[in-house]
């Protein structure tokens, strides 16, 4: 199982969803779907959980401190990829055999 699925689910979840009630219905729809895909309940609540904390948010998500939430994640810095230079770079590839 791919846990990074579950969390990126969610975390594009929060970051589409302007109010707290439609944050609801599509929760449940992404917990739904991971469930249909044989996802664990306990993964996917792990990973649910994982995103607050990962953003520093200490407390559950309700409709008072939502849009504070989300607003935090919104704002938090988005890690750059790397470029690669491919004219000083050597990548060596191996084939494991047992």
């Amino acid at each position: 199982m791919k846990k990074n699925i579950p969390f990126a689910m969610l975390l594009r979840a929060i970051r589409y969803c302007s109010t707290f009630q439609s944050y609801l219905n599509e929760r449940e729809k992404l917990r739904m779907a991971l469930l249909l895909n044989k996802y664990p309940n306990k993964i996917i609540d792990e990973q649910f959980n994982s995103v607050l904390v990962k953003f520093g948010i200490n407390e559950p998500l309700t409709s008072n401190n939502y849009n504070r939430s989300r607003q935090k994640i919104i704002d938090s810095p988005i890690k750059e990829k790397l470029s690669v230079n491919y004219d000083k770079s050597i990548f060596v590839h191996f084939t494991y055999c047992s």
